[in-house]
């Protein structure tokens, strides 16, 4: 059986990321990466609707990455986000940003822009396509273990073989590096025919829950 690859994340310099805005679609499509939407995909900005309050944030022009919502498993995607706190200022409220109305292939989606907490920046992780797993070390098959009654030494001596060889099965667990590509502030969550509702979208929620309980679990006093 293939050892599932651990994942980490390869070290860079934030200052050397390129900016972007992802759009995280409500449906799947087969790409995630780099695409022209300003070209092909014009979104226009519209009345909020009528439950939640917005507050409006300023437009900036720059490249944008298209990432597909999908329910298949994430282990092996070539894209993902992350976000990262980048100092110790507690995060502020997450902030809505303006609402969107676009058509996609002639079905309507409506959009919400979602400015990070105070502190954080998101990333854009990307698996280089060379990346190929480490190779597992083969068990040790159980017809070349040593059978029949053995004394104490001996059963001593099998103990000592079995956890040297679970420590190198361990050391050569196969690893996955994923590498920071784009970096951002804000995102745009798209709902199709609906606005977004903040207090039922599962991805605003996640957002707002896991920073603040994180500013929670940070904000200590010495």
């Amino acid at each position: 059986m293939a050892a599932t690859p651990t994942l980490a994340i390869a070290s860079i310099k934030q200052s050397s990321l390129k900016p972007c805005v992802p759009h995280l679609m409500p449906f799947h499509i087969k790409h995630s990466g780099p695409a022209p939407v300003s070209t092909y995909f014009r979104p226009q900005e519209c009345p909020p609707p009528s439950f939640g309050a917005t507050a409006a944030v300023t437009s900036e022009s720059q490249d944008t990455i298209v990432v597909s919502d999908s329910q298949e498993d994430t282990a092996n995607a070539s894209g993902s986000s992350l976000l990262t706190l980048n100092n110790d200022t507690p995060p502020t409220a997450i902030t809505e940003g303006r609402h969107l109305l676009a058509a996609f292939r002639g079905r309507t989606v409506r959009g919400l822009e979602v400015a990070l907490p105070e502190g954080y920046t998101g990333l854009i992780l990307r698996t280089p396509s060379n990346n190929k797993p480490a190779p597992v070390r083969p068990s040790v098959p159980e017809s070349n273990r040593r059978s029949g009654r053995r004394g104490r030494q001996a059963a001593l001596e099998e103990d000592d073989d079995e956890e040297m060889n679970d420590d190198m099965e361990k050391e050569e667990q196969p690893q996955r590096v994923l590498t920071p590509a784009y970096s951002f502030e804000k995102l745009t969550i798209w709902h199709p025919d609906n606005a977004v509702d903040t207090s039922r979208d599962e991805y605003f929620r996640a957002l707002s829950e896991w920073t603040t309980l994180g500013a929670v679990l940070h904000n200590y006093e010495e």
